[in-house]
């Protein structure tokens, strides 16, 4: 638990240290735009020599570099920041890590098999913990809670408790120990009505065929894969992608280091990701995409609202734009493509 606290900790914070850096580089950025736009209005109904108006397109030149540059900064400061967060979260976890496998798990060992079944009458919300290994979450029509799986020689105890409209699955491992063989493979069976919560430290979540109002899912090292899952949507994960399809609700995903990947027909996405590139299909309303270094793809529309900004990397854009919405993309390095689709 101390181990899973820290590392999420220190992954919250680069995030937020990235962030700030990002919005001073937006602030420059549109400050320089506005002072451009007024010169450039000046010079509209002022009347000016040829020496004049060379000069003040030098001044005009001078201050887009001026802009240009303080946007470069911007995104190596980002760069660097990214670097010392990654170091320091590497430093933060050093005293628990293996060469072979990450927070001094080393495995599970002699294994234990696992297979346990209780009622879920009244249950609206499940809970999932876990440290090392992988978790399948799959929603069914029955009303019951199923766990099959396996975990770790060294797990002390699998806690499942069902308590009125709340269950809660926790895999609790020993404290002050290294090497410790607690990897744990398990698939949970839960009714599709439930909300569900699922954590884990070092490794993938996986969530099929969930239909409560929401389902959220977080890991610090590992990827998180969700499929046909009706209710609002969080997904985040410090190393590794994100995979999210035939979405229906809000989205929200986040991640470090890694791709995100959503499809579907959400009512609004909004997808971070500071190295990896940003897929979005098929949403109807709303979408928000940002990344430090890579590409954002958006397929989607008639929208009411784009933001799309990164650093370092492009954008490609094809669908429709809604009679009044509204799009604001940027970019340091790389293009900018829009493709629309019907009237604009």
């Amino acid at each position: 638990v101390i181990i899973e606290r820290e590392a999420v900790e220190i992954s919250r914070e680069i995030i937020e240290e990235i962030r700030a850096a990002l919005e001073e580089a937006r602030g420059e950025f549109r400050e320089h735009q506005r002072e451009i736009r007024e010169q450039r209005r000046d010079q509209i109904h002022i009347e000016i020599d040829d020496e004049d108006r060379a000069e003040f397109r030098e001044a005009l030149r001078e201050a887009f570099r001026e802009s240009h540059g303080a946007l470069e900064e911007a995104g190596e400061t980002m760069r660097e920041l990214m670097a010392q967060g990654l170091s320091g979260l590497n430093a933060g976890i050093a005293a628990f890590v293996t060469p072979e496998i990450t927070f001094g798990d080393s495995g599970a060992g002699n294994a234990r098999n696992v297979d346990i079944t209780k009622s879920a009458d009244g249950v609206e919300e499940v809970e999932i913990q876990n440290i090392a290994g992988r978790i399948t979450i799959e929603g069914w029509d029955q009303d019951q809670i199923h766990v099959k799986g396996s975990v770790g020689e060294d797990v002390e105890e699998l806690v499942f408790d069902v308590d009125g409209s709340s269950a809660e699955i926790r895999v609790k491992v020993p404290n002050g120990r290294r090497n410790q063989k607690i990897r744990t493979e398990l698939t949970i069976s839960v009714p599709k009505r439930v909300r569900v919560e699922a954590r884990t430290v070092s490794g993938g979540v996986q969530a099929n065929n969930i239909e409560g109002s929401y389902l959220r899912l977080e890991t610090v090292s590992g990827g998180v894969n969700v499929t046909k899952c009706a209710g609002d949507i969080e997904a985040s994960t410090t190393s590794g992608g994100i995979k999210i399809e035939d979405a229906r609700k809000s989205v929200e995903a986040e991640c470090v280091s890694g791709g995100i990947t959503v499809s579907g027909t959400p009512s609004r996405v909004s997808a971070e990701s500071i190295s990896g590139s940003v897929t979005v299909s098929g949403v109807q309303n709303e979408v928000e995409v940002h990344s430090v270094s890579g590409r954002l793809t958006v397929h989607a529309g008639p929208l009411e609202r784009l933001e799309a900004e990164t650093v370092s990397g492009g954008l490609d854009f094809e669908g429709g734009i809604d009679r009044n919405g509204r799009f604001e993309v940027g970019t340091v390095s790389g293009g900018v493509r829009l493709t629309f689709v019907g009237d604009v």
